[in-house]
């Protein structure tokens, strides 16, 4: 922002500035950063449309109005010993998304042998 500001006063920035060489440098790794967030977004928002077709009827989920890396979701179960029974869950992926795998945590009580009562 200060080479910015010198431009606009007109004052010319000296040319072999340590400081104003530090000054680019961390002005690249936060551009460089928030190009990465962005991508990441972006990539996550894709994976979401494409799932939308492949979903089993009865399930709904979308992205969370917070953070594009937390997905609410509900289960509306139609047949089978849960028929009738609606569960929410909630889909974490990781700031290293892909690289990390995602957690699933139901929101609601699920009575089964693979889901932990107390950690959903």
């Amino acid at each position: 922002m200060n080479m910015f500001q010198n431009w606009l006063s007109g004052v010319a920035p000296a040319a072999n500035s340590a400081a104003a060489a530090e000054e680019d440098e961390e002005m690249n790794e936060d551009a460089g950063e928030e190009i990465g967030n962005l991508l990441q977004q972006y990539g996550v928002l894709l994976e979401y449309e494409a799932v939308q077709e492949l979903l089993p009827p009865g399930t709904y989920i979308m992205p969370s109005f917070d953070s594009v890396l937390t997905w609410q979701g509900a289960l509306f179960v139609r047949k089978g010993w849960y028929q009738g029974a609606v569960f929410k869950f909630k889909l974490q992926m990781p700031d290293v998304y892909p690289d990390k795998r995602p957690t699933v945590k139901f929101t609601s009580e699920v009575f089964h042998p693979l889901v932990d009562p107390k950690s959903g």
